[in-house]
């Protein structure tokens, strides 16, 4: 019998709180999390074995969470990553700053719950989509 493989999501998110809250509703919906307090933290973890999304909160210490995104958009291996990014920045500005990264989706927070689960659940790769055939 076969176990499937269950999607993984990094979270990029400085804030204790809420990342203790985003990791409970991922890891009820099935993903397996990884974890960087900062944009510096996250590029070795996505250069590494692939994620089938990520989700950035915008403000973070040091290199901003737009900044991160565009930053994996340039790397060939990884430009099609879903990329959510979250923030309590809100209005219309913030999601066009977010697509004009390169995010897919924008969520403000607080989170609506239901809302995050689905949203990360529509844009997840399964896993080993982005893997070169051997």
């Amino acid at each position: 019998m076969q176990m499937r493989q269950r999607p993984a999501a990094l979270l990029v998110e400085d804030n204790p709180i809420d990342h203790k809250l985003a990791r409970i509703l991922l890891e009820k919906a099935g993903f397996r999390v990884e974890h960087a307090f900062s944009a510096e933290e996250a590029l070795p973890l996505i250069d590494g074995p692939p994620f089938s999304v990520v989700i950035v909160d915008v403000d973070l210490p040091g290199m901003s969470g737009f900044d991160l995104t565009r930053l994996v958009r340039a790397r060939p291996a990884r430009a099609g990553l879903p990329i959510l990014a979250v923030s309590s920045t809100t209005g219309a500005e913030a999601q066009t700053w977010a697509r004009a990264a390169g995010c897919d989706a924008f969520l403000p927070k607080p989170l609506d719950y239901g809302t995050f689960v689905a949203t990360v659940a529509r844009l997840a790769r399964p896993p080993g989509a982005d893997q070169p055939a051997a």
